[in-house]
């Protein structure tokens, strides 16, 4: 893929997704769906997102967080998965 059709695919990526995703302290909030999980792999992709900024939410209770990988996080001072140690 070259530049040009690089750069194509991020506009239609701003003008189809960002209704799907939130910017919020460095991270970005996305429902954990299907197209949720398109969009993330989108901006991994793209927008050269390290994975460890991606959060996603449970749409049914937006209170639920997870990392890329699916492991519960939880707010604190910055994101701290359940079972581990601080992401961020």
């Amino acid at each position: 893929m070259n530049e040009e059709e690089r750069e194509k695919l991020k506009k239609i990526i701003d003008s189809n997704c960002v209704y799907h995703y939130a910017q919020l302290d460095g991270t970005y909030h996305i429902p954990r769906t299907i197209e949720g999980q398109c969009v993330a792999l989108m901006l991994q992709f793209f927008y050269d997102l390290p994975k460890e900024r991606i959060i996603f939410y449970n749409l049914k209770k937006p209170s639920e967080l997870f990392d890329a990988d699916g492991h519960p996080l939880k707010k604190l001072d910055g994101y701290v998965r359940v079972d581990e140690k601080n992401v961020e």
